[in-house]
């Protein structure tokens, strides 16, 4: 959630006349403003934009990575005796 308290600045925007009035309604019936409005979707698409962003990269690059079971084979880690110790730990605690 972006911090509404910081100091704005002031900037010209163009919206669709249809588009203010709907905005304007939203704010109104959420007690906020116009600016708020934006201020919030905008930030929150730059974070979804950021996210597939990542996204995007993380799959392009997925032929870099090794599954984690042949990770833990390759490091000489015994994967079954893992999950058995895992376990007990399990049953100490509870």
């Amino acid at each position: 959630m972006i911090d509404m308290k910081s100091i704005n600045e002031k900037t010209t925007i163009y919206l669709d006349p249809k588009v203010k009035k709907s905005v304007q309604y939203y704010a109104l019936r959420n007690a906020s403003s116009l600016s708020a409005i934006i201020n919030e979707k905008l930030f929150e698409y730059l974070e979804d934009m950021a996210d597939i962003s990542a996204l995007e990269v993380a799959r392009d690059s997925k032929d870099d990575f090794e599954p984690f079971e042949k990770f833990v084979k390759e490091l000489g880690i015994d994967f079954d005796e893992i999950r058995s110790k895992a376990q007990i730990e399990r049953k100490k605690t509870a």
